[in-house]
């Protein structure tokens, strides 16, 4: 269930309490009590569902966001408590969107299905997204509106396919939806019409029409293979209705026959559902081909975490699987849980080991939170290396406290200087605190780096000062000594830090005499005239 950003939530469960001040989506076992904050943030998340494969998208009614797609624990604009956000899958801006449906059903053209349908209440419109596989995410594409209606009372705040395959239309029907702009007596607010409209598709034949309540445990398993989602979500719930009991046998003998991944993992949600574990199934599901269903099994997995011995290697071996969707969903699993041990800071920071996207990246900072103590306690013991890890060392020293960062880069240094060798100058400017910045410039001063060193150093400070906005508390001028280098690397390197720290004391007539020297290189040249560009002033 989802919250607005005006509510308030204190939740009393036999769990434990759960706070949530600010928008969000919820999730909670009926039977068992259990809930938990799936998602934070949002304005007002007025649509929420999921795909074929059991991935979350959301609409809000205020953000002008489009589609979000929801990774578990992720925190998403408007969100104050969160350093970090997460961007939602629909590239530009959107007006407000109430309601959400995925197209599922015959009835529908075939490059319809799969589309979000939404609306948006304010043009009187109904919009269509197609979505697309992009990385470890997805992307959006606005389709052709799906209607729009010239009558200012068409209020569109809800769509959901129907039994018969066509889209039904909740309208407000109200030519008034503000808060309060307009006096809460004015005659034309409408307490009390509303209209429910069905959209058909002219020249495909209609879904025939089942009473799904009339139709026994092996008639509802059947149904798990219809392409109609409202057959398959209702054929669900109805099963869960029916009891373990009733079921559990029956499912035994569908799930043997069946050679469909999906229709297995159909088979693998009764059992969730039912709240039976079947290690068998998941086990031939988290091998399964296709990526979409061992991530929608590792998700299965998360659930049934305390149940199985063998999780964290479960875990562990998808962070390193092929589909990078497969990775984002078994980071998020193995750092939520309670449990975390060496092996699961190790597998969490091998995410590293493949190529990442921004969302990858997103839930391995999210993750990062999760194990910060535990991977800053395996670095004192003296458990975590660096050698080798240079990429989740920097990407962890971005993460963490500042202070926390300078403990662990003196671990590693202890004292000693910053090594040439490998990408140690490069970590200092991308996750280095001011301490190890000031040690950098001093052996950088001190001749200490040949000429490649020395270009990376100034390089790497540049990083820092333009990218991270810290800067070492030295003396500026000190670099103007490297204007003269006979190598153009360095030259070029040095005027870039100048330009960046816009500052370099009295050397500024040597920016003058660099861009007006005719026979130097004309990148050098053009070097310096784009550091005085940056130093402003007459």
């Amino acid at each position: 269930f989802n919250q607005s950003i005006y509510i308030r939530t204190h939740m009393e469960t036999p769990h434990g309490v759960h706070r949530l001040e600010s928008g969000g989506v919820w999730r909670m076992r009926p039977e068992t009590l259990k809930a938990e904050i799936f998602l934070r943030g949002f304005c007002n998340p007025w649509g929420h569902h999921y795909d074929e494969f059991g991935q979350s998208f959301v609409t809000d009614g205020a953000g002008g966001q489009g589609l979000s797609y929801g990774v578990p624990g992720a925190m998403y604009f408007t969100y104050a408590r969160a350093p970090k956000l997460l961007e939602s899958v629909s590239p530009g801006r959107y007006p407000k969107f109430c309601g959400l449906e995925l197209v599922r059903s015959e009835h529908f053209p075939d490059d319809w299905q799969g589309d979000a349908i939404t609306c948006d209440f304010r043009a009187h419109r109904l919009v269509r997204f197609d979505i697309s596989e992009k990385g470890s995410s997805y992307v959006t594409q606005e389709m052709p509106d799906v209607l729009r209606s010239p009558s200012v009372t068409f209020r569109p705040i809800d769509v959901k396919m129907g039994p018969d395959g066509a889209l039904y239309i909740a309208d407000w029907s109200n030519p008034i939806i503000q808060h309060g702009e307009v006096d809460f007596r004015d005659k034309r607010r409408d307490h009390v019409h509303g209209r429910i409209w069905r959209l058909s598709y002219k020249g495909r034949a209609k879904v025939d029409k089942i009473d799904l309540t009339l139709l026994d445990v092996e008639g509802l398993l059947e149904k798990l293979k219809s392409p109609n989602g409202f057959q398959r979500e209702k054929a669900r719930r109805l099963l869960k209705e029916r009891g373990e009991i009733k079921v559990l046998p029956m499912l035994k003998e569908w799930v043997s026959k069946q050679v469909e991944e999906q229709m297995l993992l159909e088979g693998l949600w009764i059992y969730q559902s039912l709240d039976v574990v079947n290690k068998e199934l998941l086990d031939q599901l988290l091998e399964a081909k296709d990526g979409r269903v061992r991530t929608a099994a590792v998700q299965v997995l998360s659930e049934w975490h305390s149940r199985i011995t063998d999780v964290e290697d479960r875990l562990a071996t998808r962070i390193s699987d092929e589909h990078p969707r497969v990775r984002l969903a078994a980071l998020r699993s193995i750092t939520s849980k309670k449990s975390k041990s060496n092996k699961v800071v190790d597998a969490a920071l091998s995410v590293f080991d493949n190529p990442t996207d921004n969302y990858l990246e997103y839930a391995a900072w999210l993750s990062m939170n999760d194990i910060e103590e535990p991977w800053l306690n395996m670095v004192r013991r003296g458990e975590w290396l660096a050698d080798g890890n240079e990429k989740q060392l920097e990407f962890a020293l971005k993460t963490v406290d500042a202070s926390k960062a300078s403990e662990v880069l003196g671990v590693f240094l202890k004292g000693k200087a910053i090594p040439e060798d490998g990408s140690w100058i490069e970590i200092i400017g991308r996750a280095g605190t001011i301490a190890e910045l000031e040690q950098l410039h001093s052996q950088l001063i001190g001749g200490e780096y040949s000429q490649d060193g020395q270009s990376r150093a100034l390089n790497s400070m540049s990083f820092a000062s333009r990218n991270r906005n810290i800067k070492p508390n030295v003396d500026k001028s000190s670099i103007s000594k490297f204007f003269s280098s006979d190598n153009e690397q360095v030259r070029i390197a040095a005027l870039s830090l100048a330009g960046t720290w816009k500052g370099i004391g009295d050397a500024f007539k040597e920016l003058v005499s660099l861009a007006t020297t005719k026979d130097l290189p004309p990148n050098v040249r053009q070097a310096s005239i784009d550091t005085m560009r940056e130093f402003g002033g007459e």
